[in-house]
């Protein structure tokens, strides 16, 4: 399928410089917020392709945009399927990998790896504008968006999607109803700007990890887990990875704890906080340490990166950390050392009164 557009006659010289960056923006809807079911919240969000000029399908049915000019909008479709009026703030969040090994747009200012260049949110300037949709009618909506002289030298992807959160009537005429203030229903779909390509090659970037902190910690699944840091430093989304993971001890291949995940995603130039469980009923052990991850990526040809990095598992991070969990310490050994010791006593204590008596009787 494909989308017809008019042709632009006359180009601006900036524009034809864009034209050989070949911008192009990807479309495809999903639900960013699972706060409530599609029935419950009675309105939904798509693309508006008329409202997105110069768009067509790409082989995985995503919509690609070619920009090329300084400046394109985003046209989306907000249904409003009650008997009521609803009111919404449009907004425009940066892609960021959550602590599910997932890409997630929900957060305003979400956390960022320092390698990215460029926030979505700030590439759009009409940002958290409030909006009224009559019952059961359809109404389309724009988010405009504007590239920094720099973005002609730009190369990579710029993550983010456009969201519609809906209000309560109170919230209308106050600060109320800024994103991100309360959990709310909300609806869009995510945006991918590419620069510097038709496509961006995966394949023949760097690189796109890096292992930065490891350290004992507790899960967000609430158990005993090493938390490491990894970075996705690479300019463009990198997706369905699995990641092999070991725990060992320093200077040896003996493997403590092992873990598998399937399907991972991360949004380019995030961090990721990967997290192997701890799983030993007696909790951490202080030491000295090495994890080893293996990352396969199908996306680049089923290569295999392979990182790690040494960390230390002190006697205090383990007491508290074990106490966190209710895992009070093992006092047996202590029990043993101490029951050991006063039978040496009484058999020495022993041995010296019976030496003085045989002494005195002689």
């Amino acid at each position: 399928m494909k989308i017809q557009v008019d042709q632009i006659t006359k180009l601006k010289p900036w524009w034809w410089l864009a034209i050989f960056l070949n911008l192009i923006i990807v479309f495809t809807p999903v639900t960013v917020l699972q706060a409530a079911s599609e029935s419950k919240a009675a309105f939904i969000v798509t693309p508006n392709y008329q409202l997105t000029p110069n768009a067509d399908l790409n082989h995985n049915n995503n919509l690609w945009i070619v920009v090329n000019q300084s400046k394109q909008q985003i046209g989306l479709n907000i249904e409003n399927k009650s008997n009521n009026s609803q009111n919404f703030v449009l907004a425009a969040n940066t892609a960021y990998t959550g602590i599910d090994g997932q890409i997630h747009y929900d957060r305003v200012d979400p956390p960022l790896d320092k390698s990215l260049t460029y926030r979505f949110r700030d590439l759009v300037s009409n940002n958290d504008q409030k909006v009224t949709v009559p019952p059961n009618t359809k109404k389309s909506f724009t988010f405009q968006l504007q590239f920094p002289d720099s973005a002609t030298k730009y190369r990579g992807q710029v993550l983010g999607a456009v969201i519609a959160y809906q209000l309560n009537n109170n919230e209308v005429n106050s600060d109320k109803g800024k994103v991100g203030a309360v959990n709310r229903f909300a609806m869009g779909f995510p945006v991918a700007l590419n620069f510097g390509g038709s496509e961006i090659a995966v394949n023949s970037l760097s690189s796109p990890f890096k292992l930065q902190t490891v350290q004992p910690g507790i899960g967000f699944r609430g158990g005993l887990a090493i938390l490491a840091d990894l970075r996705n430093f690479r300019s463009a989304q990198v997706l369905d990875f699995t990641i092999f993971s070991k725990i060992m001890p320093q200077n040896k291949n003996k493997v403590l704890y092992r873990s598998r995940e399937f399907d991972r995603q991360m949004a380019p130039n995030s961090i990721y906080q990967h997290q192997v469980y701890w799983t030993a009923k007696k909790g951490l052990k202080p030491g000295k340490y090495r994890l080893v991850l293996t990352i396969e990526v199908p996306e680049d040809s089923l290569k295999t990166y392979r990182l790690s990095r040494n960390f230390t598992v002190t006697p205090n991070e383990a007491k508290k950390l074990n106490e966190k969990v209710g895992i009070k310490p093992d006092y047996l050994i202590y029990y043993i050392i101490l029951a050991v010791l006063l039978l040496l006593f009484l058999l020495l204590l022993t041995f010296l009164i019976s030496r003085h008596f045989r002494n005195r009787h002689s």
